[in-house]
């Protein structure tokens, strides 16, 4: 069963919650698709950034049991909670309910977003030696002809210049 199956109500269910419909000008069946919608796309946005926060959580190796490893699983931990509370509402009809849980769920991934520091990923190890044997088999053979090229431009442009001047 996806997130989408899970979090699609029942259209009647969202006009008698929200009372869509009532004031406005457009059809009750378009403010109700229009509210569902909206509730799917905060869903999926919200779980996607569910999903970003647990991978980048899972291959950080710097991690160890800090406080702000705490903080960050606790946060994590919450959105989940405000998630499923969200996916709840929704399948109970409260529209409302179901916005205001997946919009604190995105709210809490952002400050859990904003505690990841760059230091928790390890600076990449990649020596300059290293670099120059993997590359300079590569440039050198390539290097002897355009070096080769250039100054025969040079010499056929000296040529021109002492054409051209005398």
């Amino acid at each position: 069963e996806t997130l989408g199956e899970r979090v699609t109500p029942l259209v009647s269910n969202l006009v008698r919650t929200t009372g869509l419909g009532m004031e406005s000008n457009a059809p009750v069946w378009y403010n109700a698709l229009w509210l569902q919608r909206t509730i799917k796309a905060l869903h999926r946005e919200a779980d996607e950034r569910l999903n970003e926060a647990k991978a980048l959580l899972s291959t950080t190796p710097n991690l160890s049991s800090t406080a702000e490893s705490k903080d960050m699983a606790e946060l994590w931990m919450k959105a989940r909670t405000l998630m499923d509370e969200g996916v709840n509402a929704t399948w109970k009809g409260d529209a409302v309910g179901a916005m205001e849980c997946t919009e604190e769920a995105l709210t809490t991934l952002d400050s859990l977003f904003t505690l990841f520091d760059s230091s928790f990923v390890p600076e990449k190890d990649f020596p300059q030696e290293q670099a120059m044997a993997v590359f300079a088999p590569l440039l050198f053979p390539l290097l002897i002809p355009m070096l080769a090229g250039l100054r025969r431009e040079f010499k056929r442009y000296k040529e021109l210049q002492d054409k051209k001047n005398a």
